[in-house]
């Protein structure tokens, strides 16, 4: 064995035919570590957290180390080595985000489901205000307040992210998000039926809640990457069963003030939570390198540029890798490209939940069945949530972005044909609920994929704040639509969605599909 070559106290001192970790992996490491290289029949680096140690140290494998090495004072004996392993093997060296890994994903799930979309449950509120409470607010009216908040859904989350990435970190923005939504809650309880603007400032608050979501999404970076499409769209799904919050509150007590006061309680019940279980910063991932056969820590691991190792062996990057800063991804081709398709898509989705209760009333439906059920329906259609993830990830996402926008498509091209029964209908609704989930979900998924997650909430952000600067557009065609015009909207909204958003999507996929080639030909030449 060729000597130990000693280098300043600053640096490593490396035996040969030792690896240690990469570079710009050890220079993530926020904490004192000590690296363990050991050579012999397999190579195992390991990662050992031990505080006020400031070198890392390399040694040979028992098994290869000479006397002299084992004389050096700045080389570990193998008993240290195999205690220091030892010790990595206890589930006590893990992070305690890991170990809590699959709790911190259910109380995800849990406060989606409770917060983030509430205000698209919107139709069934403003159908009992009118129906069980007599209020005079005309159907324009109605139309403002939920413009306020579905806006202050949409760019809420673009300060919320911000807020997460830069400024307060997950657990903060996400209870001050929180706090927002139990306000606006509290607010629809005790305003007056026909108080226009206490309810339009009470959806505004809870539209600025749902910022809630972003901070809790990079969770799925947390799983191995071929999951974390799965898990994306499932949270997208489950911020569709939000949406079936206010049918039923409404369903347990047509009285404001006892169901929506409980549901107030439920949301600080759920606020007390959140600043117990979730990070104050944000999520650390525990990641096990198949390539190196290494196992290491990084800290804030899920939001780096850097590659992880995949479960086939593979190394799989994010597009981020070739991007220095979040600047450069927001000024990239493809970012420009998905926030234009995204903000396109969701003007007519917009406007379509704020019309389409008294557009199917005019259509036969007096005793508001079919209004509820596009509420039951909104957010039934998360059962199919996580066959979209997969759908996603196997066959890429520009088919299933191409998908989701002839979905949307056909939904406002059937509500607008007068010719068909209102049972027929259902067909459409369907339609709307699914590719509206899937053209969030996949917004959302393309940017945690295609541009990693370290400026996950920035991005995500910049995409919603423009959405809703956009969708502002929503309140014309609403005044449209309740003056007598909604098939032309309808048919105006649907062809443009086809027509604009579909180029992208075959774009998307032809580029997706070139890079797919590129890997498959960079794995033939190495084997």
């Amino acid at each position: 064995m060729s000597p130990v070559e000693t280098q300043t106290p600053s640096t490593r001192l490396i035996p040969s035919k030792t690896q240690l970790l990469p570079s710009n992996n050890v220079s993530n490491y926020k904490r004192r570590d000590i690296v363990l290289s050991l050579v012999g029949d397999s190579m195992v680096t390991q990662v050992v957290r031990i505080p006020d140690l400031s070198q890392a140290i390399a040694t040979p494998h028992p098994q290869t180390q000479d006397s002299s090495s084992l004389r050096n004072p700045h080389i570990s004996t193998s008993e240290d080595t195999q205690q220091s392993i030892s010790g990595l093997e206890s589930p006590a060296a893990k992070p305690p985000l890991e170990q809590r890994g699959s709790l911190l994903l259910l109380f995800s799930f849990v406060t989606i489901a409770l917060s983030s979309g509430l205000v698209y449950g919107w139709p069934t509120l403003a159908r009992s205000l009118i129906k069980n409470e007599h209020s005079t607010l005309t159907e324009s009216q109605l139309g403002l307040i939920y413009t306020m908040g579905s806006w202050s859904t949409q760019g809420g989350r673009f300060f919320a992210g911000l807020a997460r990435d830069w400024i307060s970190g997950t657990r903060t923005t996400a209870c001050v998000c929180l706090l927002a939504t139990l306000g606006g809650t509290l607010g629809i309880a005790f305003c007056s039926e026909n108080d226009i603007a206490g309810l339009a400032i009470s959806m505004l608050c809870i539209g600025i809640g749902s910022g809630a979501f972003f901070c809790i999404q990079p969770v799925a970076g947390l799983f191995p990457l071929k999951r974390q499409g799965s898990i994306l769209s499932s949270f997208s799904g489950v911020f569709q069963i939000s949406g079936s919050i206010f049918l039923l509150l409404i369903a347990i007590s047509a009285d404001r003030r006892k169901s929506f006061g409980s549901f107030a309680v439920v949301l600080g019940l759920l606020l007390l939570v959140a600043f117990r279980m979730l990070p104050k910063e944000h999520f650390v991932k525990w990641e096990e390198n198949k390539v190196a056969n290494t196992e290491h820590l990084r800290d804030n691991d899920i939001e780096d540029h850097a590659s992880v190792a995949s479960t086939n062996g593979t190394t799989e990057c994010n597009t981020s890798m070739k991007m220095a800063n979040v600047f450069d991804q927001i000024k990239s081709w493809e970012y420009f490209l998905l926030l234009l398709w995204f903000s396109i898509q969701v003007i007519p989705l917009q406007y379509y939940v704020a019309t389409i209760g008294f557009q199917l009333e005019r259509k036969g439906d007096d005793d508001g069945i079919y209004t509820s059920l596009f509420s039951i329906l909104y957010a039934s259609s998360a059962i199919v949530s996580p066959l979209i993830g997969r759908f996603a990830d196997s066959a890429g996402l520009g088919i299933a972005q191409g998908v989701g926008t002839i979905l949307c498509s056909i939904s406002l091209i059937f509500l607008g044909l007068e010719s068909i029964p209102l049972k027929a209908h259902v067909f459409g609704l369907c339609c709307y609920d699914v590719g509206r989930m899937m053209v969030f979900g996949m917004f959302f998924t393309n940017i945690g994929k295609r541009f990693g997650y370290k400026n996950y909430g920035t991005l995500a952000g910049t995409g919603l704040i423009v959405s809703a600067i956009g969708s502002l557009i929503q309140y014309p065609l609403i005044s449209l639509a309740a003056r007598g015009n909604d098939s032309l909207v309808n048919f105006v909204s649907g062809s443009a969605l086809a027509g604009l958003g579909l180029p992208y999507c075959f774009w998307l996929w032809r580029r997706e599909y070139a890079e797919k080639k590129m890997r498959e030909s960079i794995e033939e030449s190495k084997s």
